[in-house]
């Protein structure tokens, strides 16, 4: 035998050493679903991917001869499934994680079966390769769970994020991967989409490089959900303190989770740290910084009659004597810009101006305006920038350079001002005045949000809101014109700003066709279904009930989804929402439900009373569950597995709503606000029927001013919506 011989067996060998992770003794009678499997994989694969892998050869050999010896041997076992359900119900699924990876299919009809199959197909070679090269079972492990979490409907942000890998060859791929992951790291809100695509990009990386492995020790975590601390400077008028708002959020797996999880802050605290040592004791220096808190919520309220405020003489005289005044055309843009944009002077420069037209450019970037092909015909088309036109009096070009002479000069401009006109004028009055007076007019807080420059984080409603870029640019014009009537002076702009149809914000807005053909095809297939009784007849009519509810309701999306009967009063149209979880008490809400859903809920109530008659001949258990619903033991909804009943949670719904409507699980959320504020229902009534606190309290308290007559006008609003898509009360017995 000569040294090229040797070489060309002991490769071999260490190919066929790395293959036996995929074929342990313990799982011989399901060895020839795997070589099957194997088999299918190495054959779909693309051409440009099979170039990389020499040993693809070795592997599709090793693989037939197991497909062959194994069905000579046992073929009781004849789909993928049974090996997974054998795997999870002998708890082996962290033993044989390889395995494991290779039994999960791709059922979800959401998904693109050819995107997860070559991705499949690229990650079990790649396995292959790094058995071989090194110690990598870490990079290994988290791969091949990422993928059978996607095949099991687990990873939809991860799925949305993923680059094409069909038309790709391997090193643009590693591209694009490294390029989607740092983004994604780089926002706190996205950060764990992006660890997943890390745990995809480093084992493809490693392979393509021949990359040896390390190990390292990792001790394992114990204890609480971990959950993520996000902190909030505000700005002390009196300049003696530093105040910090901390806000404890659950971290959460799926996107639509930090979305709630962003309007149900668990925790909510307080830091002051005072800017110079103080004499007095404890008991004095905390009652100081309550006083202060006191203050930084009730700047909050925007209230008329707040003299922390800034007053309409107050801005009168500052637009004046800017307007009347040349000498100094830095301190007047920055002034100008900070009352026209809402920011401190600081901030200013950080943004990005097109100096030749004027005008600011913002990014409006929401991780729901990604999402993958096949749902791209269900959402709409967003627009993720928008632009807003100055007046050619602030010279965009100063106002990148900011340095502290400047806070210097406008400082001593207040000051002047102050002393000759009596007014009270700070840099903090005049950055407020925008959001001050925009919330006064009722303008919704995602407008504020966006002309500010806002993030998600700060405001949890920008992420369900959809706007047009009209709506926007309408609600800033309003607000420059009432500062043109102030200083009784037109401004002049380079370009008149050219309002656009285009869309901002949340995708999930979905357009009225594609709800009525859901609600359509739901209903059609109760039609099909009728009379035979299945569990299928009962879980459409579910999901039928379950989607007008929460349209009409904004239910977050939890276990026990849409509560118990007990919940509903069919008398006075009202809907009782329990906010426990996140207030830790028994508070909750109250939402009046449309005509058009009550009546569907009366014809779900007539169909539990006859099933539960009906299936008591057939299984006991099952009709107790029925009559559970009705005497509000147990949750209104339920599905079915035969004669089996599953419970409604945010796992069930995601696997049951996938076929049906396959978008993030709040999605009713998203479209009930987007709605509202396009019906011009007051902020903060919407704010109260999404569950949303304000200044740290939930809505509808004892100091709450909202009628029943408020909560009709939504309901109205919502229940012509249920009707222009189609819904419609109809018997189901």
């Amino acid at each position: 035998m000569n040294e090229n011989q040797a070489s060309s067996r002991f490769a071999k060998e260490v190919i066929l050493n790395a293959l036996n992770n995929a074929f342990p003794k313990a799982l011989s009678t399901y060895h020839h679903l795997i070589a099957s499997e194997v088999l299918r994989l190495t054959s779909l694969l693309k051409s440009q991917y099979k170039r990389e892998f020499k040993e693809l050869t070795t592997i599709k050999e090793h693989a037939e001869s197991f497909a062959d010896q194994s069905i000579m041997v046992n073929a009781d076992h004849t789909n993928l499934k049974e090996l997974y359900s054998h795997l999870k119900s002998n708890k082996q699924l962290e033993k044989y994680y390889f395995v494991a990876f290779i039994s999960c299919v791709m059922s979800s009809p959401s998904q693109d079966k050819n995107q997860y199959d070559q991705y499949k197909a690229i990650i079990l070679l790649v396995c292959a390769r790094l058995y071989m090269i090194g110690s990598h079972e870490s990079a290994i492990k988290g791969a091949c769970n990422e993928l059978r979490q996607w095949a099991l409907g687990k990873r939809d942000s991860l799925s949305n994020n993923l680059p094409d890998v069909i038309n790709n060859e391997i090193e643009r791929l590693l591209l694009e991967l490294d390029d989607a992951r740092k983004k994604n790291l780089e926002v706190s809100a996205t950060e764990q989409v992006g660890q997943q695509l890390s745990r995809m990009y480093i084992p493809i990386r490693d392979s393509h490089n021949n990359k040896e492995g390390i190990t390292r020790n990792v001790k394992p975590q114990f204890g609480r959900r971990k959950t993520v601390i996000v902190g909030k400077k505000i700005e002390d008028d009196t300049n003696e303190s530093t105040i910090i708002e901390l806000s404890e959020v659950a971290r959460t797996k799926e996107q639509w989770q930090r979305e709630e999880s962003g309007t149900q802050k668990t925790k909510n605290a307080y830091l002051v740290s005072m800017k110079k040592p103080l004499m007095n004791g404890y008991a004095i220096q905390k009652l100081q910084a309550r006083a202060k808190v006191n203050q930084v919520l009730k700047n909050q309220m925007a209230l008329p009659c707040d003299i922390n405020n800034a007053s309409n003489f107050e801005i009168e005289t500052l637009l004046k004597f800017c307007l009347n005044n040349e000498h100094n055309d830095l301190t007047r843009s920055f002034i100008l810009a900070s009352l026209m944009l809402g920011n401190p002077f600081e901030q200013l420069s950080l943004w990005n101006f097109n100096t030749e037209e004027n005008t600011l450019i913002r990014q409006h970037l929401l991780p729901t305006q990604k999402y993958r092909q096949t749902i791209k015909p269900l959402v709409q088309q967003i627009q993720k920038s928008y632009s807003i036109t100055l007046p050619t009096i602030i010279n965009c070009a100063a106002l990148t350079k900011y340095s502290q002479q400047i806070e210097n000069d406008i400082t001593d401009v207040l000051s002047a001002l102050n002393k000759k006109h009596g007014t009270h004028l700070t840099k903090r009055k005049i950055a407020k005045f925008l959001g001050q007076k925009l919330k006064q007019e009722a303008i919704d807080p995602t407008i504020i949000a966006l002309i500010m420059g806002e993030p998600v984080n700060i405001h949890p409603e920008l992420s369900y809101t959809q706007l047009t870029d009209n709506q926007l640019s309408q609600s800033h014009q309003r607000y420059i014109n009432y500062l043109e009537k102030l200083a009784e002076q037109k401004f002049r702009y380079i370009h008149a700003h050219q309002p656009l149809d285009e869309l901002l914000g949340s995708p999930l807005f979905i357009k009225d066709n594609v709800i009525s053909i859901t609600v359509k095809s739901i209903q059609a297939k109760i039609a099909a279904e009728r009379g035979i009784e299945s569990d299928k007849y009962h879980n459409f009519i579910t999901y039928y009930v379950q989607i007008a509810l929460a349209i009409s309701s904004g239910y977050r999306p939890v276990s026990g989804w849409l509560g118990k009967i007990t919940d509903l009063n069919l008398f006075n149209k009202t809907f009782w929402i329990s906010d426990k979880e996140i207030q830790q008490t028994t508070n909750g809400r109250v939402v009046v439900l449309p005509d058009l859903t009550l009546s569907i809920i009366e014809k779900y109530i007539a169909y539990l009373h006859f099933f539960k008659v009906k299936t008591r001949r057939i299984d006991i258990k099952l009709s107790q569950r029925y009559e559970d619903a009705l005497n509000g033991k147990e949750h209104l909804f339920f599905y079915r597995q035969g004669l089996s009943t599953e419970e409604v949670s945010p796992k069930s719904m995601s696997s049951h709503f996938d076929s049906i409507i396959p978008l993030p699980l709040n999605w009713y959320r998203h479209y009930a606000r987007s709605l509202l504020v396009s019906k011009s229902i007051d902020p903060d009534l919407i704010a109260a029927w999404m569950g949303h606190a304000e200044v740290n309290s939930p809505a509808f308290t004892r100091f709450c001013s909202y009628s029943i007559t408020d909560l009709k006008r939504i309901a109205n609003c919502l229940n012509q919506k249920l009707i222009d898509t189609n819904f419609k009360a109809f018997d189901y017995v």
